[in-house]
């Protein structure tokens, strides 16, 4: 009997071993392909690196009205009052009720041509559209009447 559990006790530590192996080299297979591409994908280095790294972030000391927060209860108790005061339960009761409208007349057809359409587009900057970019921005219309490209000036 007690041999077949010496057995057993030995086809289990080759196995655990051998699965130990296989990550190890899944592991190192996969930080070198990483780092080779990390020039490439230097998001993807930088969070591997990041998921490797432990650290705890402590909130800093707080400057309270009764002096500095140091302590973790401190802290807590200041933040606590803190947003007391600022998250406040409103009076519902004061809040004024507004009738509905009734509407007149509704805006049934809005007419406006390419040439209308052409000219907003090159009153607006270019820094109202886009920010550092080094070429100004080639706005294409499509429409019933056909394509037309215009390039917004440099303003």
């Amino acid at each position: 009997m007690g041999k077949t559990i010496d057995q057993k006790f030995m086809k289990f530590t080759r196995a655990r071993n051998q699965a130990k192996w296989e990550c190890k080299k899944a592991r190192k297979a996969f930080e070198k392909d990483v780092a080779k591409q990390s020039k490439k994908n230097p998001k993807a280095f930088w969070q591997y690196v990041n998921s490797k790294l432990k650290y705890k972030d402590n909130v800093a000391d707080l400057h309270t009205i009764g002096g500095i927060a140091m302590t973790d209860q401190q802290k807590a108790d200041a933040l606590s009052e803190f947003y007391k005061r600022i998250f406040t339960q409103e009076d519902t009761k004061s809040i004024p009720h507004f009738e509905l409208r009734q509407v007149d007349a509704t805006l049934e057809d809005i007419t406006f041509t390419w040439q209308d359409v052409e000219d907003l587009l090159k009153e607006l900057g270019v820094k109202k559209i886009t920010r550092a970019r080094p070429t100004p921005p080639t706005v294409i219309i499509q429409g019933s009447e056909g394509n037309f490209q215009t390039t917004i000036p440099n303003i």
